[in-house]
């Protein structure tokens, strides 16, 4: 099938085990079309029948949140609390340190792991939700970037800009969300321009065969950095057509 996306969620331990990745595999909303989700037979916008529209937002869709869970942020001590235990917070919630400059505003990345491969010429973007609000999105901006799928094996990060969280406010700001909370749209920019299809992997022998995968081409920018995604996709091209056949190119 062209522009076939198979999909899973990764866990960022290098050894990883069924145990690691079955539960939030399991529980995983599957993403949602959004044109799907906006057209309203009740509600007759114009717009809905503009082919400019339609064009723009055919590969686009929404990812939701697996479970819930609440933030709390203090930007005058630059910190974020979650009300979960501890290896939940360690493991979901990067306050990437290094990126909150005391002038601007916060980042951090909640690290549910999504991977999404193909066969196809076919890059991904995330992009913050446009035509959805709750306290999750009105609070964030996506950071954006894009890559092909297709060339380079890795998981889109869920990283944010958190609003208006320069250290001279005091108050806290304050996260809800519920499980199936939409996070985020992802647009996909296949190589022929037709419409994507999305597809659950469900083996779980093959999630961990990406997992190991997906840790290799992430951790190669604690060697080199700063690298063009062209010069990455050329390093892993090798490794890359041994994945696709089947077959794990790393044994650790």
């Amino acid at each position: 099938m062209k522009n076939k996306i198979d999909w899973m969620v990764l866990s960022p331990e290098l050894k990883t085990t069924v145990l690691d990745i079955s539960t939030e595999n399991v529980i995983a909303i599957p993403p949602e079309k959004l044109l799907s989700n906006l057209f309203d037979p009740g509600i007759n916008y114009v717009f809905y029948k503009c082919p400019a529209f339609i064009d723009a937002l055919r590969n686009v869709y929404i990812i939701r949140s697996p479970f819930d869970f609440s933030l709390r942020i203090h930007p005058e001590r630059r910190s974020i609390e979650i009300d979960k235990a501890e290896d939940f917070a360690m493991r979901y919630i990067n306050n990437r340190s290094p990126d909150n400059h005391e002038s601007a505003n916060m980042v951090f990345s909640f690290n549910y792991s999504l991977l999404f491969t193909s066969d196809d010429d076919i890059e991904i973007e995330p992009l913050t939700c446009l035509y959805h609000s709750n306290s999750f999105i009105d609070n964030t901006q996506i950071i954006t970037g894009k890559f092909n799928i297709g060339k380079w094996t890795r998981p889109v990060e869920l990283a944010c800009i958190i609003k208006n969280s320069t250290n001279n406010i005091t108050s806290t700001i304050e996260i809800d969300v519920k499980r199936g909370d939409p996070l985020m749209y992802v647009r996909f920019n296949p190589k022929d321009g037709k419409v994507v299809t999305l597809n659950q992997e469900t083996d779980f022998d093959t999630i961990i065969k990406y997992n190991t995968i997906s840790n290799t081409t992430t951790g190669i920018k604690h060697f080199i950095k700063n690298q063009k995604m062209e010069s990455l996709y050329k390093l892993f091209a090798p490794f890359r057509k041994q994945s696709k056949s089947g077959k794990c190119p790393f044994r650790f």
